[in-house]
């Protein structure tokens, strides 16, 4: 049955002719997009002629769009000037629907900013406002409501905040037919799904969203999406796949000139390479990156560059902040869930104190009477590059490859489950 023709091929023996082959059709292409530098001139020109024209709803409208375009290349400052340059325009001919808008826009980037606190209430004041004047929507919906979910799912810290962003993104979901906000809305369920432990879900979420946002056309907020979703699989220990993505974004932000993306990805390439053990490589990543995010003010990632310049004082490797952490559980297994943590030394004495037994790793020695098994059920879920899949936690790798790490493991589980120390004196 595997020579089986088929009909058409049949009868084209029977007749002698050939059925001539299917018509190939060239793939749809997409209109090319204008320059974001092009447009925010375009809209800046717009909103200085409406001011002069004294069309002030116009103007206030103009400085939206421009608000848009400054918020994904960077340039947060500007856009917290445009805004309260706004403010004086609404007052001379006030329109609700706008005004809103202006203030979603100004806490997304006092957000950016590393105002976390302040965006908050400008987000509520937001919020409290459409409630007001339109009453059938209960919360923010579209880029505001996405721009608050980005602030919520960073400050949450339990299952009920991420339930909370989840039930906003479905809310706006089933409000907004927009395929733009739908593909927003995609981005912020899969962020809420990884967060809560539901990797499948998020998978197949992330890559409706990037499918609905290449329809929707809107090449400028693809890097984010296509970074958050190379993260997502980063974690779930698949680099192969995490890297194409991330040289898309990559592409799309230098084309663009999206610096925060710029930032951001480079963050997310010297995870991946320290995942892959290239230290010198993801050192010269992450100090481009923090480079970058300095550079931007980037607040909201300036605690990551803060955790990445924080270092033991008594380590001797390459670079303590750098060294590379076992991404799935038979690395954690192998290297023995060890980190570099002071022990608590209380009845311990002679030699050993002194000089501990030497743990040789692929990347260090640590003297033992500092090495601690870590429990890895209490270790935070690795959220943004923070948890134990991390390089921060600093884990060494390859210790179980030798004796001196057996041994090592067997007298620091004498040492948390009977108090035996490792010069066989007891804590208890």
């Amino acid at each position: 049955m595997k020579n089986r023709l088929s009909f058409p091929d049949f009868l084209a023996r029977l007749t002698g002719r050939r059925q001539p082959p299917p018509e190939v059709k060239p793939p749809e292409q997409l209109p090319p997009s204008v320059p974001l530098a092009t447009l925010a001139q375009e809209r800046q020109e717009a909103m200085q002629r409406a001011e002069q024209e004294q069309e002030w709803k116009k103007a206030a409208r103009s400085a939206i769009e421009l608000c848009n375009v400054w918020l994904v290349m960077g340039h947060w400052s500007q856009v917290l000037a445009t805004v309260e340059q706004s403010k004086t325009w609404l007052e001379r001919q006030d329109d609700p629907l706008t005004r809103l808008y202006l203030h979603t826009r100004l806490a997304t980037a006092l957000h950016r900013l590393g105002a976390l606190q302040e965006s908050r209430i400008a987000f509520q004041e937001a919020e409290r406002w459409q409630t007001d004047r339109q009453t059938d929507y209960h919360w923010l919906i579209g880029m505001p409501g996405k721009g608050y979910c980005d602030l919520l799912l960073d400050q949450a810290r339990d299952a009920s905040g991420w339930e909370m962003v989840l039930h906003r993104s479905h809310y706006s979901q089933k409000v907004v037919k927009n395929l733009f906000a739908i593909a927003l809305d995609l981005q912020t369920q899969g962020r809420a799904l990884a967060a809560l432990g539901q990797p499948e879900t998020a998978r197949v979420t992330f890559e409706q969203a990037v499918i609905a946002l290449r329809k929707a056309n809107r090449r400028s907020f693809l890097p984010d999406l296509l970074l958050h979703q190379a993260g997502f699989l980063r974690q779930q220990g698949e680099p192969h796949a995490a890297r194409p993505l991330l040289a898309e974004a990559f592409r799309i932000a230098e084309e663009e000139d999206l610096q925060p993306a710029i930032a951001d990805g480079r963050l997310l390439e010297g995870h991946l390479l320290l995942d892959s053990g290239e230290v010198s490589k993801a050192e010269t990543a992450l100090l481009d990156a923090e480079t970058r995010i300095a550079g931007l003010s980037y607040g909201q990632r300036l605690a990551e560059t803060h955790i990445l310049r924080a270092s033991p004082p008594d380590s001797n490797l390459p670079n303590p902040r750098l060294s590379p952490t076992p991404s799935s559980a038979r690395d954690r297994h192998r290297a023995g869930s060890f980190v570099k943590r002071p022990c608590d030394s209380a009845g311990t004495s002679g030699p050993s104190r002194e000089k501990g037994i030497e743990i040789r790793g692929g990347h260090g020695r640590f003297p033992a009477e500092q090495c601690r098994p870590q429990n890895p059920r209490r270790t935070p879920p690795c959220q943004g590059g923070t948890g134990r899949n991390s390089w921060r936690s600093w884990m060494p790798r390859g210790l179980g490859q030798t004796w001196r790490a057996s041994f090592a493991s067997v007298a620091a589980w004498a040492n948390k489950r009977v108090g035996i120390c490792f010069d066989g004196t007891s804590q208890r």
